[in-house]
């Protein structure tokens, strides 16, 4: 990133180019110098970039667009003193929709009102308009593919890993972005089957991807939590050591149990019943058992680290009860229906599964792939419920745009305090260190300090290390199983 940061002075420096809104009614309005507040938000769970614009209305904007939620917003932010397009926000083609005009307020001085925008990409709004009516062969990347160049017509770049396995799909009136998320859950990976695919929008363009992919990424930032709130240099090269700076730091989570057992994260069972072969059969999943056969964000980089296999659950294997773990209770349960082609001798071997489907045929031809629950549904519940259910931080940190969600970050926090801690890696927090997803992003264009600050959303699956285990579940046993102790006023009797 050395390289495109080259002209840049002070970390967080922004430049807004250009920004003008487009009524309805044809008339452009140069928002430029009204605005004193931006927001944008990207994450890997949702569908679209959205955010916010604030104005300091001295010409009535509201009144001369008008504004009414119909109006189109041309936006391009660039960091200052760099030209590449790497660091640039730039919807200049691709234009925001404005959805609504949320806030109409006076700010208190004379003849200035303030205006808060809501927009997101047009992509979105478009789609509420759209519905699928027809059928969709080939792979599920290709069929997400087809749908976003030819029913959505974005023109925005697609960037869509292959999945493996030939799908027909027949949608009865249902908008693009609602298949495509129907479609994503039956996606698997070509390399290693993973079910985890995401669809999402960044500042880049359009992604079907999976969560298996991110995680292989190189580092896009490391951070350095040391010193916090540390000013922005005057050269060059401060700047490249100020935008490591955290700025602020906010702990979401380190793992709830309880929703864990809940969401299937630790433990399932899935009865698939085959309509064509009529039969059910049941397969459980254990978080604990396929830890190390799914991939996870490796705790240090898989460019040095190889493998990346190195890594360990975020719960322990210590019995719960009996000698049970708490990955051996499949408290979630899935049932699911499939219809397989199979000759009549196979039938009766429970053990052989084509994946044939007997749905859809093609001239006659059964060409397509059943849906095979059993090889994703539970996996991906497993995978994404650790999206919100493993270490978490929200970070604070000076704004780069070539930082995204979906990228991976590093940092390590030191155990004690924010103080600076200077040659001692004992003092790093085991958990809160190494590479993290970030999951989501929130920019802040703050035009008055002409500063770009970032919030990360950051999640974390594994641990660098295996958490020690007991032989023995810890329960509280009674001292007479049995027998119960009850109280009466100030005497006690056993019943």
């Amino acid at each position: 990133m050395v390289s495109e940061l080259n002209n840049l002075q002070r970390a967080g420096d922004f430049f807004i180019e250009s920004a003008v809104i487009t009524t309805s009614q044809g008339i452009k309005l140069n928002i430029l110098p009204q605005i004193m507040h931006l927001e944008i938000n990207e994450n890997i769970q949702l569908n679209s970039v959205s955010g916010n614009v604030l104005l300091s209305d001295t010409i009535d904007i509201a009144s001369i667009g008008p504004i009414f939620g119909q109006e189109y917003m041309s936006l391009r932010i660039h960091t200052a003193g760099v030209q590449e397009s790497a660091l640039s926000v730039d919807f200049t083609e691709e234009l925001f929709h404005i959805t609504s005009l949320t806030v109409r307020a006076p700010t208190g001085q004379p003849n200035v009102q303030a205006l808060l925008l809501e927009f997101t990409t047009h992509e979105l709004v478009k789609n509420q308009r759209v519905k699928l009516n027809r059928s969709f062969e080939g792979t599920c990347s290709d069929i997400v593919e087809n749908i976003l160049k030819n029913e959505l017509k974005t023109k925005k770049k697609l960037f869509i890993e292959p999945s493996d396995g030939i799908k027909k799909y027949v949608f009865p009136n249902i908008d693009p972005f609602t298949a495509i998320n129907m479609i994503k859950r039956e996606a698997v990976t070509v390399s290693d089957g993973a079910p985890t695919f995401m669809f999402y929008e960044d500042l880049r363009g359009y992604h079907f991807r999976s969560l298996s992919s991110m995680y292989e990424r190189t580092i896009s930032q490391e951070y350095n939590p040391s010193v916090v709130g540390s000013k922005a240099g005057t050269k060059p090269i401060d700047s490249f050591n100020d935008m490591r700076s955290i700025l602020g730091m906010h702990i979401t989570g380190n793992g709830d149990t309880l929703l864990g057992t809940f969401a299937g994260e630790y433990g399932s069972k899935l009865t698939v019943y085959d309509t064509y072969c009529r039969r059910f059969k049941n397969y459980t999943y254990n978080y604990l058992d396929s830890f190390k056969t799914e991939q996870h964000i490796s705790t240090e980089d898989k460019v040095t680290s190889g493998s990346g296999k190195d890594d360990f659950p975020l719960i322990s294997a210590t019995p719960v009860e009996n000698n049970s773990r708490i990955s051996d209770f499949p408290a979630k349960t899935f049932l699911r229906s499939t219809a397989n082609k199979v000759t009549p001798g196979e039938v009766e071997n429970t053990n052989d599964d084509p994946g044939i489907s007997i749905q859809h045929t093609n001239d006659g031809r059964y060409t397509f792939n059943s849906t095979r629950p059993e090889t994703w549904l539970q996996r991906r519940q497993s995978q994404i419920v650790q999206l919100e259910n493993g270490i978490s931080a929200k970070i604070e940190v000076h704004g780069n745009v070539m930082v995204q969600c979906g990228s991976i970050i590093k940092f390590d926090l030191p155990l004690a305090s924010w103080a600076e801690i200077k040659g001692n890696e004992d003092r790093i927090d085991k958990f809160f260190r190494g590479r993290f997803l970030v999951k989501a992003i929130r920019h802040d264009f703050s035009v008055d300090s002409n500063k770009h600050e970032m919030v990360l959303d950051l999640i974390k699956d594994s641990l660098p290390s295996s958490l020690q285990k007991l032989d023995k579940a810890i329960e509280t046993q009674p001292v007479e199983p049995g027998r119960v102790q009850r109280q009466f006023g100030s005497r006690a009797r056993i019943a």
